[in-house]
């Protein structure tokens, strides 16, 4: 996909974070481009690492002290951990090469009813993301 925007758009700047993830988990190939003068970024995602990445932007990533005010910094930090095995066992799951579903730590479902409408569209109630989303 990348090679068919560079026909028809400049890449500016690229970062590989489906390789090289951020710290929380977070997966994707970004380019921003630039066409007749216009800037524009562009995020690459699998179908996991959009899952993914909607359950978590609100609730762990921009509005963090939400979360952390209501659960505190050690189940925060459970959360945070979850969200990383989580996101690692996305990347093996859509890779094929499989590796054990992480268990989520107590007190997650706390998410649901923290989540906006469009976390709650990737969602189980229990609070974590609904991996029957995923195609096979």
């Amino acid at each position: 996909v990348r090679k068919e925007i560079a026909k028809d758009f400049q890449v500016i700047e690229e970062d590989n974070f489906y390789a090289n993830p951020k710290a929380i988990g977070y997966r994707a190939y970004h380019l921003d481009i630039s066409f007749e003068n216009i800037m524009a970024e562009v995020q690459l995602r699998t179908t996991g690492m959009d899952i993914w990445s909607t359950w978590n932007h609100d609730l762990l990533y921009k509005d963090k002290e939400k979360v952390l005010a209501r659960v505190g910094k050690e189940k925060f930090e459970a959360f945070e951990d979850y969200s990383r095995k989580l996101s690692e066992y996305i990347y093996h799951y859509e890779l094929g090469t499989p590796i054990p579903l992480p268990e989520p730590p107590a007190g997650i479902s706390v998410l649901w009813e923290l989540a906006d409408d469009d976390a709650k569209k990737v969602m189980t109630p229990e609070g974590i993301p609904n991996l029957k989303l995923l195609v096979p």
